[in-house]
């Protein structure tokens, strides 16, 4: 009882830690635009910053309006990755702060329209793939499978070949949306992806996570035997961590 309670307190002293740094952090980027009243991509940038690191301190819907100050300074200076990182925070706004998932896909798509005029291509990766990443998991959450399997699919095609954090969470994300539509092989196949991915990474939070639903789909296309190992192996990774 002692040593939960001792971790409970760690976990939470670790938490408490990182807020702080964070808020310390958001504090410093707000002095620094109060300091710069040049509507230039300086001022761009620590607005759409400022935003960020405030979705990490119990944010409300009024952060918002540092992201559409920062669109209309780079819609003025025709800043385009200003635009199209400014679209997608208010995406994010709409989705997690405001609950309104339709705007929050109108404006993802916004931001991928202008992306795609960048011609730094890394960059127009990174930012596709987050959008189309936030798609897909509003797809998933709203219970529109099929869609959220294809738009993980289009994140897929461009980092297959990378062997990332991010990979092993869409092909995760992917088995899970296949499990609701009870199509248990291809599941199964993307969670022995992510799985994979996982292990090489020692991403053990995604493996682990990914052991338990394997074992799910393994109960039930009847491999009890196979889906008791792949729990087992996702307790020892809690258990471990």
């Amino acid at each position: 009882m002692k040593k939960i309670v001792l971790l409970v307190f760690l976990s939470l002293l670790s938490f408490l830690k990182k807020k702080k740094k964070t808020q310390s952090r958001a504090d410093s980027i707000l002095n620094l635009i109060k300091k710069h009243p040049q509507k230039d991509t300086t001022k761009v940038n620590l607005l759409n910053e400022y935003f960020s690191l405030k979705l990490y301190e119990n944010p409300d819907s009024t952060i918002i309006k540092y992201v559409e100050e920062a669109l209309l300074i780079s819609q003025k200076i025709s800043y385009q990755a200003g635009i199209a990182f400014s679209l997608q925070r208010i995406g994010i706004a709409y989705q997690y702060l405001l609950n309104d998932q339709k705007k929050a896909i109108d404006y993802y798509h916004k931001s991928i329209a202008e992306t795609a005029r960048i011609t730094d291509e890394k960059l127009k990766k990174k930012i596709n793939n987050s959008n189309n990443g936030n798609i897909a998991n509003i797809y998933l959450d709203m219970g529109d499978y099929k869609n959220s399997i294809a738009t993980y699919q289009k994140i897929i095609t461009t980092i297959k070949s990378e062997k990332t954090v991010f990979l092993a969470q869409v092909y995760g994300n992917i088995g899970i949306s296949y499990n609701y539509l009870e199509n248990y092989n291809k599941a199964i196949y993307y969670f022995k992806l992510s799985i994979e991915v996982a292990k090489q990474l020692k991403a053990t939070t995604i493996e682990a996570n990914s052991l338990s639903s394997l074992s799910n789909c393994l109960a039930k296309t009847g491999k009890i035997k196979e889906a008791v190992i792949a729990l087992e192996k996702s307790l020892v990774l809690v258990e471990t961590n």
